[in-house]
């Protein structure tokens, strides 16, 4: 057998050589275009590499490069123009908008655009009123721009506290005082600017929680559905020549002299390269790596910002990425052509060799989707990890400005207890313990955000007791709350246990019991709790995605209400979604829920019937044995 497993490795790396060999063969050598933002410069270092050391020749590729302008390479990519670009963030703002632009890699891990400003500013606040030259005063989503002003949003500055003016890319403007703070790059205009004797600050977006991509060499969609294996390959042999570059900075210089006749001097360029270091990062991360969780928490910031003008911001991420599930088709389609047409070459040799091929591509083609369906459940919980970083980083700040405002309060209190006059003493107390309720509301919504993005500082540990009994404890607390129409049923082993702290067990029972008393609470009903071991096949987890089969510990709340529509079933478990009304609920019940499951290991399964009458909802909590 395992004779037969190596020959049969040896047959379809061979089919797959011949097949490559006769594409590239018969399609000859494809002129491709390279638009670049800027002028010749040690910033697109590796792409003269790849064409002056032969790795796009050996791709198949003759690549023609231009230099150009900010605003002309979308544009230029979109109408067809060059087939491949090189920008900045604004491809992602691009891409939410609706353009089908395509990432290929991120030479940068970190943006290069920085404010330098005058020696008595130290921070972004200190900005306030100040003037500020930037690099498109029209469009601020350009050139960096949107780094900037996620910057000064997170500081708490606004755009209109500032005063923006269109720079001339001139640090001569910053030394005679024309502008207070002048947006620059760490790779060109600070080189200039030490060889003064200015005294200047340099404010990083970085250091203020803006950390963007930048240099990213991207496509269109319209280039990978025609052309995938050429945007494979040039991507590849991109990302060969810039490791070529890293490694001989001193010859690259030399040819940008002596082919490209940049402007640069050779300490400039040796400057930007040294520069470039720390922004490509390439000691801890690999080259030109592609995070989707990332581009979503810059989504995420530009919705906040109110400039990415779209809705529904993680389907539009959805394939932005190179590597994502819809071009892995493609290249699953490609790869199973080749197959096939060197089955058919061998077919003709012998049909045993046939044979082998086509139950190869058969096993190679089932493992592809299998690696689908976990890039899908990947994609799902890096989505949910940026939300719950970004609800914990909401939730500690209001908490920071809650806690002072319920200080001050309790002043006001000690104070109200001195004032003679009793009928303003009263009126004084009065407003004094409403904004203390308002104050107790606001932190119980707090600790819901810190419970869902499991960032609270006091660690638990398991309380393992009868569950049944704690179950019974629940029930005895809600049951007061229930109307006479609303009847509740249990079947509970007494046997068995789950292994979760009791607390979050409370916290757990009665959000979903609270939920189904909301849905019945017109015409009443029947809400049934079971605790039992189950054996389960083929189920998939509504919040993680994960498949589920083998035994487990259920915890079945059901009832019969009105059931929730399958196109709301999908958004329960995120945080804020509620279908109530204002002042109902907070969104956070049942994320606050598959949090606390999936922090024990386990998983719930969600079943609603809304067209079938007196079905309603069940949630399945499925924990495991041990």
């Amino acid at each position: 057998m395992q004779k037969c497993i190596k020959k049969l490795n040896v047959l379809i790396l061979f089919c797959i050589s011949v097949c490559s060999n006769l594409s590239y063969a018969g399609r000859g050598i494809e002129v491709v275009h390279l638009q670049l933002p800027w002028k010749h410069q040690f910033q697109f270092a590796g792409y003269y590499a790849a064409l002056e050391k032969g790795y796009y020749a050996k791709a198949g590729l003759s690549v023609v490069i231009h230099e150009g302008t900010p605003s002309v390479v979308i544009p230029s990519v979109l109408k067809g123009q060059a087939q491949y670009g090189v920008t900045h963030s604004e491809l992602l703002f691009s891409r939410l908008q609706g353009a089908p632009v395509v990432a290929l890699a991120a030479i940068f891990q970190h943006s290069p655009s920085v404010l330098v400003t005058r020696e008595n500013i130290l921070s972004p606040r200190d900005l306030i009123g100040q003037r500020i030259m930037l690099s498109s005063k029209n469009n601020i989503i350009e050139n960096g721009n949107i780094e900037l002003l996620e910057m000064f949003a997170n500081e708490g500055v606004k755009s209109d506290e500032l005063k923006i003016i269109q720079s001339h890319f001139d640090i001569n403007d910053l030394m005679t005082g024309k502008t207070d703070a002048l947006q620059v790059y760490t790779t060109n205009e600070i080189y200039a600017l030490k060889q003064t004797n200015y005294h200047f600050n340099v404010i990083s977006p970085r250091s203020y929680g803006a950390d963007y991509y930048s240099n990213i060499l991207f496509t269109s969609e319209q280039e990978l559905d025609s052309n995938v294996d050429r945007a494979d390959a040039f991507r590849k042999a991109s990302l060969e020549g810039w490791r070529y570059a890293l490694d001989h900075p001193n010859e690259i210089i030399d040819l940008l002299h002596k082919k490209y006749h940049t402007k640069k001097t050779t300490a400039e360029l040796a400057f930007e390269a040294k520069a470039m270091q720390d922004l490509i990062a390439v000691d801890t991360i690999d080259l030109g790596h592609l995070n989707i969780a990332r581009w979503q928490k810059m989504a995420i910031a530009s919705d906040w910002l109110n400039i990415a003008h779209t809705t529904n911001v993680f389907e539009r991420l959805q394939g932005f990425n190179f590597d994502s599930e819809h071009f892995l088709n493609k290249k699953i389609e490609n790869y199973s052509l080749k197959i096939l047409w060197g089955g058919f070459l061998f077919f003709l040799l012998t049909g045993f060799f046939f044979v082998l091929t086509f139950n190869a591509k058969r096993r190679i083609i089932s493992q592809q989707k299998e690696n689908i369906a976990l890039n899908g459940q990947i994609s799902h919980l890096q989505r949910s990890e940026s939300i719950s970083r970004l609800t914990a980083g909401i939730a500690h700040d209001f908490n920071n400005i809650l806690a002072c405002m319920i200080g001050y309060n309790q002043l006001n209190q000690y104070a109200c207890e001195d004032c003679k006059d009793e009928d303003l003493k009263q009126e004084m107390l009065f407003n004094v313990q409403q904004v203390d309720i308002a104050g107790q509301r606001a932190t119980d919504l707090i600790k819901k955000m810190m419970t869902y993005s499991r960032q609270n500082p006091t660690k638990k540990t398991i309380e393992i007791k009868q569950t049944h009994k704690v179950i019974d404890e629940v029930l005895a607390m809600v049951r007061p709350g229930l109307t006479n129409s609303v009847q509740i049923n249990t079947d509970l082993d007494s046997h068995v246990v789950i292994h979760i702290d009791a607390t979050d067990l409370h916290q757990i029972i009665t959000n979903l019991l609270v939920n189904s008393r909301d849905a019945m609470k017109e015409r009443g009903g029947i809400i049934t709790l079971r605790l039992h071991k189950i054996t389960v096949h083929e189920l998939v987890c509504n919040v993680c995605m994960k498949s589920l089969q083998g035994q487990f510990i259920e915890l079945r709340v059901s009832d019969n209400g009105s059931g929730i529509d399958e196109n709301v079933v999908k958004n329960i478990f995120d945080p804020f979604f509620t279908t109530k009304k204002v002042g109902e609920g907070t969104g956070l019940g049942l994320s606050t829920v598959g949090g606390i499951v999936h922090d024990v290991d386990g998983h719930i399964v969600v079943e609603s019937k809304t067209s079938e009458p007196n079905q309603g909802t069940a949630f399945r909590l499925l924990f495991p044995l041990n």
